[in-house]
């Protein structure tokens, strides 16, 4: 038997100051826990790379503001189309801080 691979990886590393989370697959109620728990950090620096989710719904977005909650800066880097989508049509472009480019990271 073997065990069903979860529709969402997350790898992270450590860039200076910065925790960096490469984030693919599908983000929905399913899998948001795990973005939540891989993402874990207190009072840190955290920028998930979103180039690579192919679908996020209200669960994901909720995952994303509880994270947000525990980092002192949170970046979302190369957010995929449907993510952007989901923030335009949730008028959440504001909320979260996006950026094309880690070295923008700097500051």
């Amino acid at each position: 038997m073997t065990s069903a691979k979860l529709p969402l990886e997350v790898s992270t590393a450590t860039r200076g100051s910065w925790r960096v989370a490469d984030v693919r697959g599908d983000l929905d109620m399913a899998t948001a826990p795990h973005l939540e728990q891989a993402c874990a950090v207190e009072d840190g620096r955290l920028a998930l790379d979103m180039s690579g989710v192919r679908f996020i719904d209200s669960s994901g977005l909720r995952a994303l503001f509880e994270i947000n909650k525990t980092s002192s800066r949170l970046v979302l880097l190369r957010s995929s189309a449907v993510v952007k989508r989901l923030l335009s049509l949730t008028e959440m472009t504001d909320v979260f801080e996006m950026s094309d480019d880690l070295p923008d990271l700097d500051s």
